[in-house]
C-alpha cells in the first residue's frame, strides 16, 4: 500500500500542532510565519492556508498572525497520525 501525499493544509496543520506541543498544550498561539519557514511556504501561501483552514475551522486566529487549534483541527491532527502510523 502507498503512503497518501499530505496536503499544504495537513502539513501545515500538523507543524502547527507539533510547535504547540512544544509548550505542552494544543491549543498554543503560534505565529503563521514560523509555522510557514518550518514548512518552506511563502508568507503569503501560509497566510492563504491558514485562511482556509479557519474558514473550515480547523484552527482560530488570534492576535495578530497568530494562530491555534480547534478542537476540530486536533480531530484532523489525530487523523493524520493514524493514517501515517498505518502506512
Amino acid at each position: 500500500m502507498t503512503q497518501k501525499a499530505m496536503t499544504k493544509d495537513e502539513i501545515f496543520v500538523l507543524k502547527l500542532y507539533e510547535l504547540a506541543m512544544q509548550s505542552e498544550t494544543p491549543y498554543e498561539q503560534i505565529d503563521c510565519l514560523e509555522i510557514a519557514r518550518a514548512i518552506g511556504q511563502n508568507t503569503k501561501g501560509a497566510l492563504v492556508i491558514a485562511r482556509d483552514l479557519a474558514q473550515a475551522n480547523f484552527i482560530n486566529k488570534a492576535e495578530g498572525n497568530k494562530v491555534y487549534l480547534t478542537d476540530h483541527g486536533l480531530k484532523l491532527v489525530s487523523q493524520i497520525i493514524e493514517q501515517q502510523q498505518k502506512s
